[in-house]
């Protein structure tokens, strides 16, 4: 597997910076114009960002990317943690953009679920 070298960003910014930004890339669109999408996870304030990528997150991120386990049953083994707790970790990671998930020929008839992190490094942004 090809690790892609970049950046993920986080950025900790008002509702009105967030909506300004949004805003901003629905006009461009609205004219057409190419824009880059908004790839960065935004949070309001610092405590939701803190409860959100936990110190388990964080080292679930690590683990997938160093490690890059072929399955989340894996993942649990190499951590030496539950795996229906680690399942609903790598899950809400997934609906933030941080992990992707690859389903995959397993044994037998069984599909797989590879765990995927495509960044190097998380930049955190606090706007002030």
């Amino acid at each position: 597997m090809t690790l892609v070298t970049k950046n993920k960003r986080i950025v900790v910014e008002s509702e009105k910076q967030f909506w300004n930004k949004a805003t901003k890339l629905a006009k461009a669109m609205d004219k057409r114009q190419t824009q880059k999408p908004i790839e960065d996870l935004s949070f309001q304030n610092i405590e939701t960002l803190r409860k959100t990528l936990t110190p388990k997150k964080l080292k679930i991120i690590k683990e997938i990317r160093h490690k890059q386990p072929e399955s989340i049953y894996e993942l649990a083994k190499i951590m030496k943690t539950d795996y229906k707790n680690l399942i609903k970790d790598v899950n809400k990671l997934r609906i933030l953009g941080l992990v992707a998930v690859k389903r995959e020929k397993g044994y037998e008839k069984r599909k797989t679920s590879m765990p995927i992190v495509s960044f190097d490094s998380l930049e955190v942004k606090i706007s002030v």
